[in-house]
């Protein structure tokens, strides 16, 4: 029986309307190989096959080489969404390579649920199979290329900021996922100031079905682990390098930054930078083999400045600090050993937490000296 066979009409109408399937897309790559007749007849019946979702595209609100995204609205729940609308108007070839990267997205997205990743709705598949609508949340502030581009960030927004995007890349790599295209463009901000990675159309799912807990690795297993450490460290560097670019920096291409896998070309850091921050960079930006995890480097002090804490010890509660005197006790970052890498440089920690100490010291003078102009 043809493509367009009763049988074949039957089953299509099964499909999820609401999602991608592999059924689809099969569809349209046989669709390119069949007359122009049959074609048409099929793209008749498909009319009734795949009803689109009520929702309405407005204002393009940004795009790429092959989309365009839309602020968009669901006539039936009311919520705003965000449309990328890939056309699918290449060559053959091209096309099933972009279907094949679409559906690798799309299955993918379905899957991340973290406060810090883009969340994915639904999609949809134009009748013709010339475009393809991905409703995903929808971001008011936009990128934080776009957020930069406007405002000087303080680097207690930098803190915030840089560890929701490291919190982002651990929620991926303990799924064995690497971002690969983290960049100021792709990471998106909200209105409460929360991050969202988005735009993974460049991602890698590692392998890793090999034991890890052989006693005696083979050398087979041992390089693919260390292959596997260096697709991790680019999501890493990523990071750093919107550090710097939130610092006020000029972006940095990490491609520039990795000389080959056992040698790091440092870019230059922003001269405001605070001591803790530039440490932070430095741990960073280190030869593959060196490189932290994720897990690891959310214990470095930069991204727990409030572990710190100033606490008046009096002798009389109705005592005058500013007379007596006071002490400050700082809470020590502990750090413990990850699966993936050792612990940070104790002398790299150091240096950080006498950073802490001496700012606040400077916090403690300030207060007692405002105490005593008071009296």
């Amino acid at each position: 029986m043809g493509y367009c066979g009763s049988k074949q009409y039957r089953k299509d109408k099964q499909i999820n309307k609401n999602s991608i399937s592999d059924s689809q897309f099969q569809q349209y790559q046989l669709q390119n190989s069949m007359s122009q007749s049959t074609n048409l007849n099929c793209s008749l019946q498909q009319q009734k096959v795949y009803k689109k979702r009520d929702y309405k595209k407005s204002e393009l609100i940004g795009k790429g080489s092959l989309f365009e995204v839309y602020q968009a609205l669901d006539n039936k729940t009311g919520k705003i969404l965000a449309i990328k609308t890939v056309k699918i108007q290449g060559t053959k070839e091209q096309n099933n390579q972009l279907i094949n990267q679409l559906k690798a997205e799309i299955k993918l997205l379905k899957q991340l649920k973290h406060k810090n990743i883009i969340q994915y709705y639904f999609t949809e598949i134009s009748p013709d199979f010339t475009q393809v609508d991905i409703a995903l949340e929808y971001i008011s502030q936009g990128s934080l290329k776009r957020v930069l581009s406007k405002i000087d960030l303080e680097e207690s927004n930098i803190r915030i900021y840089s560890k929701q995007i490291l919190e982002g890349i651990q929620y991926l790599h303990k799924k064995n996922i690497v971002h690969s295209n983290i960049k100021s463009s792709t990471i998106l901000v909200d209105s409460e100031g929360t991050i969202k990675l988005s735009n993974f159309k460049k991602f890698i799912q590692i392998d890793q079905d090999f034991d890890t807990n052989q006693k005696q690795k083979s050398p087979t297993i041992e390089e693919e682990q260390k292959r596997n450490k260096e697709k991790f460290a680019i999501d890493i560097l990523s990071l750093g390098a919107v550090i710097i670019e939130m610092f006020g920096g000029c972006a940095v291409n990490v491609n520039d930054v990795i000389k080959n896998s056992s040698e790091i070309l440092k870019p230059p850091y922003p001269q405001h930078a605070s001591a803790l921050s530039k440490n932070l960079l430095d741990i960073i930006f280190v030869p593959n083999h060196q490189q932290y995890s994720a897990d690891k480097l959310l214990q470095h002090p930069f991204f727990n400045f409030q572990q710190g804490k100033i606490e008046f010890q009096l002798d009389d509660p109705n005592s005058d600090p500013s007379i007596i005197g006071s002490s400050f006790e700082m809470k020590k970052p502990f750090i413990q050993d990850t699966n993936q890498d050792l612990g940070i440089e104790q002398g790299a920690l150091l240096q950080s937490n006498k950073q802490r100490q001496q700012e606040l010291e400077q916090k403690l003078q300030s207060l007692l000296r405002k105490k005593h102009l008071q009296k």
